[in-house]
């Protein structure tokens, strides 16, 4: 039940914090499961996520900013508009973009319905990404 709590509560508290102020001079959405998520353009925006992130973690992290920040329905798709490289927008070493529009930076959706890793054209429903968010770890003090 405890858990419960703590999850409302961080589901609650998604920092929106303009790039260069508060804690996180980085960045400019923080989930409260733990991905981080610059803008990269217009149409596209990176999610960066710490040493020990998943998979999932980049979903949960795009789902989140498209929802939160973009205003994207539930049923909307994100699309993979990069595989897993440096950031764009930090030193980070690790970080994925997103759009929600596709064709507008030259990315073809795949049609395949399950592949391993995150490969570009790869799409989920904004409601299946925020599934990933359970298993995405949230930040803890020091680790970012």
């Amino acid at each position: 039940m405890k858990l419960k709590i703590l999850i409302a509560a961080m589901a609650l508290a998604a920092c929106d914090l303009p790039p260069g102020e508060g804690t996180s001079n980085r960045y400019a959405f923080v989930s409260p499961y733990g991905p981080r998520v610059n803008p990269v353009n217009a149409q596209e925006f990176e999610v960066i996520l710490g040493p020990s992130g998943t998979f999932d973690g980049y979903w949960c992290g795009a789902s989140e900013y498209a929802r939160r920040k973009l205003g994207a329905g539930w049923s909307d798709r994100i699309y993979v508009a990069s595989p897993i490289g440096p950031s764009l927008t930090t030193e980070r070493s690790s970080a994925v973009r997103f759009t929600l529009d596709p064709a507008a930076i030259g990315v073809t959706p795949t049609e395949q319905f399950f592949r391993w890793g995150i490969n570009v054209g790869d799409s989920m429903t904004i409601s299946q990404g925020r599934t990933r968010c359970e298993t995405a770890l949230p930040i803890r003090a020091g680790r970012f």
